[in-house]
């Protein structure tokens, strides 16, 4: 009987020390479990279902989750609007820093909230900046039949060319206002096109007979990769610093201008304008997401764009896939903010 009772004396705190053993092992693994492990990332585009983004935004959905631990699951949700302001706004002020929800957002908006535009509810340079898959040139091209070959006949034209856009503040938009206003090139913008579908209709039925988009989404979207090769539309003029090599032909605004001998403070204002291609279509997060997760993001973005499946497959979409990290996308988006008064006043402007 007694050495009952002393099995009982030891009994407690044997127990005590097994369940803190379990637990310890149980607190371990808890750590040791990924955080994204069985959780849903959220990419919301700015771009509607089917464009240049939309395309974009799926593929990076389908190879993202090999390279973070935990392999979550990535969907993709459309949010056009307002020239990519309604997604970007969302991501900013309304999806949680979690690292649940990222943006594909518009790079020309920082030039919005330059300007001091009432819709933007975002400070540029808090974003939480992940990575772009390409600097995002921008193209001007017209349609085919209405015997325009370039920029000179654009500006010889007796009636200005209607140019379809969705509003005021986009890349494209301001790439056309740059041609009007330091080349002299004749354009009337029509605006209020909801999304790239919309456009292309109004190219289609001849209500425009212009638009500006990226190159990308130009040789990789329908209809307009078709347009490309059945010769309906030709491209005039695009942003980048050298001709594109599925556009050989295409003569870059950099060329034309030499060509035109534009003057110091007209370079200085294309550069101001045309930093937005250098954006491309970031991925960003909400400002205040913790370091080690916006870190863990721009890590297995940087290994999304090296992955040979993932190129494979860009290279199918007629992707090119030149990257930038979100460091680099940082650093930029300090600088752009950091543009004179001066210059500000001269992109208004144009802009207006």
């Amino acid at each position: 009987m007694a050495k009952i009772k002393g099995a009982h004396k030891w009994m407690l705190p044997l127990c005590c020390v097994a369940i803190w053993g379990i637990l310890q092992i149980s607190d371990a693994r808890a750590q040791a479990r990924p955080f994204y492990e069985d959780k849903t990332i959220r990419i919301v585009d700015y771009g509607t279902a089917g464009g240049g983004s939309d395309l974009l935004a799926r593929l990076v959905a389908r190879h993202l989750p090999k390279q973070i631990p935990g392999n979550p699951q990535v969907v993709v949700q459309n949010m056009p609007g307002a020239a990519g302001a309604i997604a970007a706004n969302y991501i900013y002020s309304v999806a949680k820093p979690d690292g649940l929800a990222i943006g594909l957002i518009a790079g020309g908006l920082y030039q919005a909230q330059l300007l001091g535009k009432p819709e933007i509810k975002f400070d540029w340079v808090k974003f939480g900046w992940i990575g772009t898959d390409q600097p995002n040139v921008t193209s001007l091209f017209v349609r085919s039949d209405s015997g325009h070959r370039s920029l000179d006949d654009i500006k010889a034209a007796r009636e200005p060319v209607v140019c379809a856009d969705s509003a005021a503040g986009s890349p494209n938009y301001a790439f056309v206002r740059l041609l009007t206003e330091v080349f002299a090139a004749k354009f009337k913008q029509v605006l209020g096109y909801q999304g790239s579908g919309a456009m292309n209709l109004a190219i289609e039925r001849g209500e425009a007979v212009c638009r500006a988009i990226s190159v990308t989404t130009l040789l990789s979207a329908e209809p307009l990769k078709t347009w490309v090769k059945s010769g309906f539309i030709r491209v005039l003029v695009h942003s980048g610093r050298q001709r594109d090599g599925a556009l050989p032909d295409v003569p870059t605004v950099w060329e034309v201008a030499q060509k035109q001998q534009i003057g110091k403070e007209d370079i200085e204002l294309m550069n101001v304008v045309l930093a937005a291609p250098d954006f491309g279509r970031p991925f960003v997060a909400p400002p205040g997401i913790p370091e080690n997760r916006l870190e863990l993001l721009r890590n297995s973005f940087s290994k999304t764009m090296k992955d040979p499946e993932f190129l494979m497959e860009a290279r199918k979409l007629s992707l090119d896939v030149n990257p930038k990290n979100g460091v680099e996308l940082e650093r930029l988006a300090r600088e752009v903010m950091g543009t004179s008064p001066q210059m500000v006043k001269r992109l208004e402007k144009l802009l207006q």
